[in-house]
């Protein structure tokens, strides 16, 4: 699986791929999961974080980077899939 970071990225990871060809996204959660072919894209302002938490199984704490909207206009446009 590809992580691409910016629009140029996924330029160029989906350049050679058809036009006609259906997006899908995979979705889990307790009561269901699967792959779904509904995905929307967007713009927004968002903001980086650092969030800490920890493992529900052991107790392991640790830290990701997460993005949220921005309240106001510091953020910078993020193109959101969803």
């Amino acid at each position: 699986m590809a992580r691409v970071r910016t629009v140029g990225e996924l330029k160029e990871y989906i350049k050679d791929l058809s036009d006609d060809m259906t997006i899908v996204k995979y979705h889990s959660d307790m009561e269901k999961s699967g792959y779904l072919p509904r995905v929307g894209i967007y713009t927004n302002k968002m903001i980086s974080e650092q969030v800490e938490t920890y493992d529900a199984f052991d107790g392991t704490p640790y830290t990701y980077e997460a993005f949220s909207s921005s309240d106001d206009d510091s953020g910078v446009l993020c193109l959101v899939l969803n």
